[in-house]
């Protein structure tokens, strides 16, 4: 029976990382649009197409992950309350107004660090980070979907919970008192791969990866990546989903023009 639900909750999952993928695809557009149009020159399918092939499979991937990290993670303490108490019990728990406000300060505090860091250190060895350009804002809007959903569902609820599941399992007698440390070495981990995931798009959008832009990527979103994954073991998935999406808003819309 709770296979049965966890199988639920992972196509509502599959669900909202598809409509997360097509928000995705007008950032991606103005983005790499005529990277894409110069590498699929001459292919029968439009590049919109390409997109869309690629949120379908992104969203079966989310579907499997998802699934991992549902049976998993209630195991190690690790859980989606908030969408498990709605999905099944068709109501909605009251989100803490504490740990929002320390999930929205926290993306803040990280996107403004990331961003004086692209300035004040990247900038001079990585020429054309200057030369990037703003996103229209409602593009970067509509971003924020992808890396709230797809990503916190894959790097925190699925790898995360892995590693500190095998660790319970290898190193822990009792998996109701897991130590902390566990939860830290998951959450580097996590926060590692989340940076290393972003080196495709950066090798795309700078044309090549240098030593400098594999530690700016790395650094920059471990930062943020830590922060998630700490309100993922504090108080739930929920809560790092409320901070990425409110981070690539600062990140993509906001500083950008204050900077």
């Amino acid at each position: 029976m709770k296979q049965q639900k966890n199988i639920g909750l992972a196509f509502l999952f599959f669900l909202l990382s598809v409509l997360a993928g097509i928000a995705f695809i007008p950032y991606q557009m103005e983005i790499i649009g005529h990277i894409l149009a110069d590498s699929i020159d001459g292919a029968p399918f439009s590049i919109p197409v390409v997109l869309g092939i690629g949120t379908l499979q992104t969203g079966l991937l989310i579907f499997f992950a998802s699934f991992v990290g549902l049976r998993l993670g209630p195991k190690v303490g690790l859980d989606v309350p908030i969408f498990r108490t709605w999905f099944y019990k068709s109501k909605l728990p009251a989100l803490s107004k504490k740990w929002v406000v320390v999930s929205v300060l926290g993306s803040f505090i990280g996107a403004t660090l990331v961003v004086l860091l692209d300035k004040l250190i990247f900038s001079p060895v990585i020429p054309n980070l200057t030369e990037m350009k703003s996103v229209v804002w409602w593009k970067g809007i509509l971003a924020m979907f992808y890396g709230g959903i797809v990503e916190e569902i894959l790097v925190r609820l699925f790898l995360m919970t892995l590693v500190v599941w095998i660790l319970a399992r290898l190193f822990s007698k009792n998996t109701e008192n897991i130590p902390s440390s566990f939860y830290w070495i998951g959450m580097i981990v996590a926060s590692l791969l989340f940076g290393a995931l972003h080196l495709p798009f950066a090798a795309i959008v700078f044309g090549q990866l240098t030593t400098a832009l594999v530690v700016r990527t790395l650094i920059g979103n471990g930062v943020l990546g830590m922060l998630f994954g700490y309100l993922y073991w504090k108080k739930g998935l929920e809560y790092a989903v409320i901070s990425h999406m409110t981070a690539d808003v600062f990140l993509i819309v906001i500083l950008p023009y204050v900077f």
